[in-house]
């Protein structure tokens, strides 16, 4: 399996994130089975561009020049900022090549449904990645399924995925996708309403000879 690479660095104490995100930067923690977390920071750019192709819970290989090292981390959460929505800080965790692991991995859709490509049918996606039980060297980068010979009414489930070897749905029953007819929605007219005529009032009185009275 091909990893994505970020570089990181041990973040030194002190230093403000305005400053790591004038420096291209921002904060990362590595935590280890049996060791205290890394704190680190990681290349802004490279992690945006691993996480648009691995998602969270992928595989990316995390180096540290600096220090002449070299991590294998599944990316477990990204917080967000809530008006900018860039990422703002990553959660990683080391594994070992030999380890079993439980992550998702991306699902690429290759081909068509006949009934999608003729608009009388729709393709409904519920995830478009998919939970695999393997070793971290088993892991594909992606997984890829034929959709072409799809029909209205068809479900596929993890369990349906033909993987490779070494690798097993995590939960079998989890739908990925499925075929289904066309929503049309039909936005009906309101019915006209008949406005009452307003009728003008009737004075029959001059204004001083209703004060008179």
């Amino acid at each position: 399996m091909r990893y994505q690479t970020v570089h990181v660095q041990q973040r030194q104490k002190g230093g403000s994130t305005k400053d790591l995100r004038r420096q291209g930067l921002m904060p990362a923690v590595i935590s280890r089975a049996g060791g205290a977390a890394l704190e680190v920071t990681a290349n802004r750019d490279e992690l945006a561009q691993a996480v648009r192709k691995s998602g969270i819970g992928g595989v990316m290989r995390l180096v540290d020049e600096a220090a002449n090292q070299e991590h294998l981390g599944i990316l477990k959460e990204l917080q967000w900022h809530p008006v900018k929505r860039n990422i703002t800080h990553a959660s990683f965790q080391a594994v070992d090549q030999s380890q079993v692991v439980e992550t998702r991995i991306p699902v690429i859709l290759q081909g068509e449904p006949k009934d999608v490509t003729r608009k009388t049918a729709q393709l409904l996606k519920q995830h478009e990645t998919i939970g695999l039980h393997a070793k971290v060297t088993d892991l594909p980068a992606a997984v890829a399924i034929d959709i072409s010979d799809l029909q209205v009414g068809d479900t596929v489930t993890a369990g349906d995925v033909v993987l490779p070897a070494g690798c097993e749905p995590s939960n079998p029953a989890e739908i990925l996708f499925q075929v289904a007819h066309a929503f049309e929605q039909q936005i009906e007219a309101p019915a006209p309403v008949e406005e009452e005529s307003a009728e003008p009032e009737l004075i029959t009185k001059k204004p001083a000879e209703a004060e008179a009275e």
